[in-house]
């Protein structure tokens, strides 16, 4: 009886130890995720401001232009550059 009981002892310890090397090691892993993509988290929230401010704007092009995915996103990528470019040449003129 004596040897059945540290038997499961040590089995349970030996799996208490693994599994919590294994929650160990995720939470190790999950920190440097976080530390790795945390300098682009302002740049994802914007992106997806952006993404769903756009996207009204985006389908209304596409039915305009006839249904045409790509059409519709070339068109508002040249407006945003020209309009990124109109506020860079204003500013040049100052």
């Amino acid at each position: 009886m004596l040897t059945e009981d540290s038997a499961l002892r040590r089995l349970i310890t030996h799996d208490l130890v693994e599994a919590l090397i294994r929650v160990g090691l995720i939470a190790v892993l999950l920190i440097l995720c976080v530390r790795a993509f945390a300098p682009f988290a302002n740049l994802v929230a914007w992106s997806l401001i952006l993404a769903i401010a756009l996207a009204p704007i985006h389908r209304k092009l596409m039915s305009q232009l006839g249904g045409g995915e790509g059409r519709a996103a070339t068109v508002m990528v040249i407006m945003g550059l020209l309009l990124l470019g109109g506020q860079r040449w204003c500013w040049v003129c100052l």
